[in-house]
Parts: C-alpha cells; sequence; structure tokens
C-alpha cells in the first residue's frame, strides 16, 4: 500500500507523510515502511499527538514494558522517556521530521497539573528532556535535528500565554478542524529560524461533530486560508489531514497544486482549477461541463456538512429557503446523471471499436 502512496505523494510533488494514526503503527506494522520511504525521498512524521517518531497504537500494544502504564509524565516520566528514546533510537538513520511536546493519550489534553502555568511548565520541561534524547542518541546538537511542534487544541493557549520552544523548532500553526486558521504570526513578528508551518482539516474527526463521510471542501475557502498564510510567511511546513483519500481527489490535488506554486492560483482564476482539474483526470471531451458540476458540488455541500444536517438547518416557511436548496441539488444531480449517460454511450462505443479493430 504505502509503495503506491508514495508514488501518489510525489506525483502531487509532495514530500512528507503523517502516517495513519488510529489502529496503526507505520514502524512496526511493517519493518520495511520506513526503509521504502528512504528509498522514495518521503520525509516521515507523526502526528501532534504522537511525539519522537512513535506511534500511539504502539504506547497500547507496548505500555507494560514503560513503567506503570500511565501516559503521564508526572507519574511515569522515565517509562515515557525510555518508550521515546526507543522510537528515535530506531528511526534515527532516516529522514524525519520529529514531533515534539506532549498530549494526552486518545488526542486528549494532556494531564491537568492543577493550573495553565503549570502545564505549559511541565511541557516545556518535556520538549527540554525529548530534546536531550536527540542529542543523546543523534551525537549532534538537538537544532541539527528538523523537528516540529503543533499548536493544536489546548496547545496553542500554552503558547498564547508564554510557553516557548528553542528557536529552531518549527512551530506548526493550526486550523479550527474546521478549515479556519486559529492564528498567525504577527506583522513585526522576529524571524525563528525553524519557521512556521499550517496543520489543515479535510476530514476531522473528534468533537463537537465528526466530518468524514466524503468531500466537503470548497477549494475556494482553502485558498483564501492558505493563501493568508502564506502572505505572514508561514512555508516552512503544509500539511493536510485528507483522513480517508478516496473522496478528497480534488482538494488534496489542489493544496499541494498551490503550495507547489502560490503564485499561480489566485483570486480571480481559482474557478478555472475546476475544470484544469477535470481535465487532468478524464480528459478536455467534457472537461468545462465536469469543472462546472464539481465547482457546484463543492459551494453546496460547503454551507452545511452532511454529518451537520438537521430538520430545522434549512428553513421551510422563510424565504422559501429549503425548497431552494433541495432544487439546487436535484438540478446537480440531474446534471450529472446527464453526464453520466453520455459518458456510458461514449465508452460503449470505444468498447466496440477497440473490440473490431483489435
Amino acid at each position: 500500500m504505502y509503495e503506491q502512496l508514495f508514488e501518489l505523494i510525489l506525483r502531487l510533488k509532495a514530500n512528507y507523510l503523517w502516517p495513519a494514526m488510529w489502529g496503526k503503527a507505520f514502524n512496526e506494522d511493517d519493518e520495511a515502511n520506513p526503509r521504502l520511504a528512504d528509498e522514495y525521498g518521503i520525509v516521515m512524521g507523526t502526528s501532534h499527538h504522537e511525539p519522537m517518531m512513535r506511534a500511539q497504537k504502539e504506547w497500547g500494544t507496548h505500555r507494560k514494558e514503560f513503567g506503570n502504564a500511565a501516559w503521564n509524565y508526572h507519574t511515569n516520566k522515565e517509562g515515557l522517556l525510555k518508550f521515546w528514546e526507543d522510537g528515535f533510537r530506531r528511526n534515527k538513520n532516516f529522514d524525519n521530521m520529529v514531533t515534539i511536546g506532549m498530549r494526552g493519550d486518545g488526542d486528549e489534553a494532556m494531564h491537568d497539573m492543577g493550573s495553565m502555568k503549570a502545564n505549559y511548565e511541565q511541557l516545556e520541561g518535556i520538549i527540554k528532556d525529548q530534546r536531550n534524547i536527540i542529542e543523546k542518541i543523534s551525537g549532534k546538537p538537538a537544532k541539527e535535528t528538523p523537528q516540529m511542534w503543533a499548536l493544536y487544541k489546548e496547545v496553542q493557549e500554552y503558547y498564547d500565554m508564554g510557553m516557548k520552544v528553542p528557536d529552531d523548532v518549527t512551530l506548526l500553526l493550526c486550523d479550527d478542524n474546521w478549515g479556519n486558521i486559529r492564528r498567525l504570526p504577527a506583522a513585526h513578528a522576529p524571524k525563528r529560524s525553524g519557521g512556521y508551518g499550517i496543520y489543515y482539516h479535510f476530514d476531522y474527526v473528534g468533537g463537537p461533530r465528526s466530518y468524514r463521510w466524503l468531500n466537503t471542501n470548497n477549494i475556494a475557502r482553502v485558498w483564501e486560508q492558505m493563501n493568508l498564510a502564506y502572505n505572514h510567511g508561514v512555508d516552512k511546513i503544509w500539511i493536510v489531514n485528507v483522513g480517508d483519500l478516496k473522496p478528497m481527489e480534488l482538494p488534496t490535488s489542489f493544496f499541494l497544486d498551490f503550495a507547489w506554486n502560490v503564485k499561480k492560483w489566485n483570486a480571480g482564476n481559482i474557478d478555472n482549477y475546476y475544470e484544469h482539474w477535470a481535465g487532468r483526470q478524464f480528459g478536455d471531451r467534457q472537461a468545462k461541463l465536469i469543472g462546472q458540476i464539481m465547482k457546484k458540488y463543492a459551494v453546496y455541500s460547503s454551507r452545511r456538512k452532511p454529518e451537520l444536517l438537521e430538520a430545522r438547518t434549512y428553513s421551510i416557511e422563510n424565504y422559501n429557503e429549503a425548497n431552494r436548496i433541495a432544487n439546487d441539488w436535484n438540478s446537480l444531480l440531474k446534471e450529472a446523471g446527464q453526464l453520466y449517460k453520455k459518458y456510458l454511450v461514449y465508452i460503449k462505443r470505444l468498447s466496440i471499436n477497440w473490440y473490431y479493430t483489435r
């Protein structure tokens, strides 16, 4: 599977991957995985709450081997340090961007030390200890090993209160899980040698509601947010949580096309991307019509994600809203159905011609 995925990543001109988090352990499910990534030139990392190149599943599998089995730095410091040291040593010879810091087990907030200040002071100590591991195992100053710290959910609150990390660490700024970037560097902020990055979402599993059924991303909004990030100097890392890759072909392609050439797509031509993408996937014959359908779908589905629809979402009484929304979707379904039938006839003709000329 990863052989196919790495090839796709390279064809899309990307080079960095966080493996699937829930129930998977990239480095242990198949020991050939990290070697394969290295052969393909893919930089490997781990998610915002899987520090030091270790997957969450690895803790679940091996937790009895490390201290008192608690994912709690206050009560099981030595166990966690050993767990992280073993993980970094295992992967030290590959090309990695090492996630540092700590969140609670299961994508939750870290154990509460009684106050926000005490929490982030403990986290500062954790990062210091992790960098000591990096220096010990690599035999080099910590700054020579690429590292990033994700300001995800409650972690951004620690940063906003004054928590600091070394200047060489890339600060990974995050969206709100719904495609809205929470913070950007101030215009007068001093330059960081580690720079800034963005962690963005096309799919989300968590409270108050998940959305992971299908693609509901409007690329116009993706462009607006990521262009804003780029104009604020956030260009060291762009990473997007695609969830299930299959329904996310369009926004994933756009995210990486834009990252590769931020000058090519702008507010004046963003609508053209739908036709551009459709032409690459299906050929130029119906690219314009397919692009129009994809654009309408993006606009309609981003009005309200299907997982968030309720009986009272659209008003039946005011402004004919519910009927207008239903009519939009029914018209789009009709357009797509007509195109589908036209393509079936076209494909059948191609099959007949191939049969008689082979």
